[in-house]
C-alpha cells in the first residue's frame, strides 16, 4: 500500500511477517558462515575497540554512543558455532523459528493477542492471563444466558411458527398433563392442541427444532419451571451455538471473545457442565512450574 504517507515516504506490506522473515532468514544464513565474536559494555566506562575490526576500518560505528557499542569481529569458518565474550559459552546456532504459516491465524487488538490454535480451540493472551476458549461450549454458554435473561426481563422465549403443524402420539397421562401446562409453555414458544389422542403442535421454541418423541416430552411436561427453562433454554443453545467443527475468521474469533469478557465469571461451564472458558493467570503458571 503506497498510499500510507502523504509523500510517498513510507509503505505498508500486505504480508509484513513475510517480508521479515525472508530477511532474517536470509540475513542469518550469511552471518552462519562466519565465526562470530561479541563483546558488549552497559557501564559508563569506555571500551576499547579489538585491533581487528580496527584493521578493518578507521571510523567509529555511526550510531551508539562508544559505551554502549558491541564490538564485533567477523572470521571466515567452516565452523558454525557462536561464541559469545560475555557469557563464555559456545551456542549452536538455531534456525529461526517459523513466525506465521498459512494455515496459522492470529491477531491483535489493543493489548490482547488471539490466536486459532486448531478447531474447536482458541487462545487469548492478554497481561498476566493466557485464556483457553472452546468455541462451540463458549458461545453455547452465551446463548443460554441471553435465554435466561430474556425470560426474566421478557417473560416468553420467541416462538417460531411450524409451516405444517407436528402431530406427536402420547399416553393419556401425559396428554392430560400437556393440557393442564398448556399456558406455563407458551411463555417458553409452546403452542399446541390436540385432536384424536394426539398433541397437534403449531409452534416451538425458535432454533429448538422438532420435539416429537415421547419420552422428550414427558421430561418436559413433568419438570418444574427452572428445570424446564434449562432443558429449553440448553437445547436451543445447543443447537444454535458455533459448531466446534467451524472454521472462524480472526474477526469472528474476535467478536466471540469480546462477548465472552462481559461474562467472563459465568461462562467457565458450558451449560452441560463440561469447560468452556479455562483461565490461567500468572499465579497459576508460578504453581504449574513449581514457582510458587
Amino acid at each position: 500500500d503506497v498510499n500510507v504517507h502523504p509523500r510517498k515516504l513510507e509503505v505498508r506490506f500486505y504480508k509484513p511477517i513475510m517480508v521479515r522473515t525472508f530477511i532474517t532468514k536470509t540475513l542469518e544464513e550469511e552471518l552462519r558462515k562466519f565465526s562470530v565474536s561479541v563483546s558488549q559494555s552497559y557501564t559508563r566506562k569506555s571500551t576499547s575497540i579489538p585491533s581487528s575490526l580496527k584493521e578493518r576500518t578507521s571510523k567509529p560505528p555511526s550510531r551508539g554512543s562508544s559505551d554502549q557499542r558491541k564490538q564485533v569481529s567477523f572470521k571466515k569458518s567452516s565452523d558454525t558455532k557462536l561464541t559469545s565474550v560475555v557469557s563464555q559459552r559456545e551456542l549452536v546456532p538455531q534456525p529461526l523459528p517459523q513466525i506465521a504459516s498459512p494455515g496459522l491465524r492470529w491477531g491483535i487488538q489493543g493489548d490482547e493477542l488471539l490466536v486459532i490454535l486448531r478447531e474447536p480451540f482458541i487462545a487469548l493472551l492478554r497481561e498476566g492471563e493466557v485464556i483457553l476458549i472452546d468455541q462451540h461450549a463458549a458461545h453455547e454458554k452465551l446463548i443460554y444466558l441471553e435465554l435466561k435473561e430474556m425470560i426474566d426481563k421478557l417473560g416468553s422465549l420467541p416462538s417460531q411458527r411450524l409451516f405444517l403443524p407436528l402431530e406427536v402420539e402420547l399416553p393419556s397421562d401425559l396428554l392430560e398433563l400437556a393440557i393442564e401446562e398448556k399456558e406455563n409453555l407458551k411463555r417458553f414458544g409452546f403452542e399446541y392442541g390436540y385432536s384424536d389422542g394426539k398433541l397437534v403442535i403449531k409452534s416451538l421454541p425458535k432454533g429448538l427444532g422438532n420435539l416429537s418423541g415421547e419420552e422428550e416430552w414427558a421430561k418436559l411436561l413433568k419438570a418444574g419451571p427452572e428445570e424446564r427453562l434449562y432443558h429449553i433454554a440448553s437445547n436451543i443453545a445447543c443447537k444454535s451455538a458455533i459448531k466446534g467443527s467451524d472454521s472462524l475468521t480472526i474477526e469472528e474469533a474476535f467478536n466471540l471473545w469480546f462477548k465472552l469478557k462481559e461474562k467472563l465469571e459465568d461462562v467457565a461451564l458450558c451449560p452441560h457442565g463440561r469447560p468452556a472458558v479455562i483461565r490461567v493467570d500468572y499465579d497459576i503458571l508460578l504453581k504449574m512450574f513449581e514457582r510458587a
